[in-house]
């Protein structure tokens, strides 16, 4: 299994990052992707990675998280990074999400699709959030001339969403809400998501699935998640993992 989206650098980590990522590997996690989220994470983000041979890192600028006087000399030590640490393997986590991009349209469009056009150009694989923003995402993807590989980050929205999605040859994550009692949608989602599209993920520390709400999310939850959809999707446990496993080690070459 691999957890394609977890913040080891967030700070509910930051007295046993070894003790998390060694349960994760005794849970049966071979590899862990870790997205950065500003600048602050950058650097955390990094070493993290070069702490653990199986944890990968992204790095970009999230939504809401970029300096208006400085976000683009800071995508350029961004784009330095990318360059020349190999286990940095993809630009992330960007996107739009409905708070921030009201506050502040004209920011939030200019640094999601510089990110966006860069990582086409160069060939990185991207993580995109969207939070209450499908429209106006779909109408930024509309746009660019051409688009990066991409994985969709703890998706939900709509089945024509979801159609757009898988039609522009992207990933599709999904994480521990799927298990929650009130998200049939999510369900519904999944089931419709191609096995050479599906990825696993846990967004650790957030999103814990069922039977852990109210603790602190780990990586090694990836495996209940993992049980849940492969019931839910009527597919054998082993296969959804060689799928979801591979799928990763494609979108990210790791």
């Amino acid at each position: 299994m691999i957890d394609t989206h977890a913040h080891l650098t967030d700070p509910r980590f930051c007295d046993d990052v070894d003790s998390v990522v060694e349960r994760a590997w005794d849970s049966g996690v071979v590899a862990i992707i870790n997205p950065a989220t500003n600048m602050e994470d950058l650097g955390r983000v990094v070493e993290v990675v070069n702490k653990y041979p199986k944890v990968y890192g992204l790095v970009g600028i999230y939504p809401g998280e970029a300096n208006p006087s400085s976000w683009e000399s800071d995508l350029a030590k961004i784009w330095d990074i990318l360059e020349h640490d190999d286990k940095i393997v993809g630009v992330g986590e960007i996107g739009l999400d409905e708070a921030p991009l009201k506050e502040n349209p004209d920011l939030e469009y200019a640094v999601f699709e510089v990110q966006l056009a860069h990582a086409a150009t160069h060939d990185y694989p991207v993580v995109i959030h969207t939070r209450n923003t499908e429209k106006e995402m779909w109408e930024v993807m509309k746009r660019q001339s051409k688009l990066p590989r991409a994985h969709m980050h703890c998706f939900s929205g709509s089945i024509e969403w979801l159609e757009y999605v898988l039609s522009s040859g992207f990933y599709v994550g999904f994480d521990g809400n799927v298990t929650y009692k009130n998200a049939e949608n999510l369900r519904t989602l999944a089931k419709n998501v191609p096995l050479d599209r599906l990825l696993l993920e846990t967004d650790a520390p957030y999103l814990p699935p069922t039977g852990h709400r109210g603790e602190r999310n780990e990586p090694g939850n990836v495996r209940i998640t993992a049980e849940f959809l492969a019931e839910i999707r009527g597919e054998n446990f082993d296969t959804l993992i060689d799928a979801t496993t591979n799928n990763a080690k494609t979108l990210y070459g790791i």
